[in-house]
């Protein structure tokens, strides 16, 4: 009965209509109302209840009760797709386990359907690094930026459209109404330069940790200087570059 509880109020029974087929229910990108946090809120309260092994199936196989919770997961990693707290649970409890191997294809599988997501790429990178496998550690913060830096240019490119079109609808103007054709504010805002979201710290890290790891002035000083292109505004930026110019007595530059 217990059971039953949980499952009803995860799905709570509809109203019997003349449909000869079940109906198909696939997973939609979450929008956060109020439903819906309430909706996970009881996914994660009826996990842990399965874990808590109110059955006591541990007690009689341990085997049949990690498979029961495997597929417990597997169905709720179905139903909650693109909820990242979800799969966190499963890579935790699989973790917990033992089952290392299964716990990767978790946190991959949950950074397929959720990309952009911190949580599960820090557990994934956590994951490698105790594997050493630093150079795929690199891959995938790289690839973490480059889907950030990409979500950035499309925010940005919504803005512009949004921008221009409430300017096209202020002043009614044929010219100004083609800015917002579909494909022209993206190219309109689109920039060149590849680390245009990168933080000037970022410039100011890798140009100190190459001075320190391998002390060539020279390289150090290419590195500053390409930062400069983006931050000569940024007077932390110009000061951290003088800084350095200063401590290793480079006059000219300074």
């Amino acid at each position: 009965m217990e059971s039953w509880n949980h499952i009803t109020s995860l799905h709570p029974p509809l109203v019997s209509t003349p449909i000869n087929h079940p109906e198909l229910l696939l997973p939609t990108l979450p929008t956060f109302p109020a439903l819906a946090r309430t909706l996970i809120g009881r996914w994660k309260a009826y996990l842990k209840w399965e874990e808590s092994d109110p059955l006591k199936l541990e007690e009689k196989d341990k085997s049949v009760f990690l498979g029961h919770i495997q597929n417990v997961y597997r169905k709720a990693v179905i139903h909650m797709h693109y909820y990242t707290e979800i799969w966190f649970m499963a890579y935790a409890w699989t973790n917990g386990v033992g089952n290392h191997k299964e716990m990767l294809n978790i946190l991959k599988a949950g950074m397929e359907a959720n990309p952009a997501s911190f949580l599960l790429m820090f557990a994934y990178a956590k994951a490698l690094e105790a594997k050493k496998e630093f150079t795929e550690v690199h891959l995938q913060f790289d690839r973490l930026l480059s889907i950030l830096g990409m979500k950035l240019d499309e925010f940005e490119t919504q803005l512009a459209a949004e921008k221009a079109q409430k300017e096209a609808q202020n002043v009614n103007n044929p010219d100004i109404q083609a800015v917002i054709k579909p494909g022209t504010a993206a190219a309109a805002t689109k920039q060149p330069e590849k680390d245009r979201w990168t933080p000037w710290e970022m410039w100011e890290a890798a140009a100190l940790v190459e001075y320190h790891c391998s002390e060539d002035k020279a390289v150090t000083s290419r590195i500053f200087e390409k930062g400069m292109v983006f931050f000569a505004d940024k007077i932390e930026f110009v000061l951290c570059y003088m800084d350095f110019l200063i401590s290793v007595n480079n006059e000219t530059s300074t």
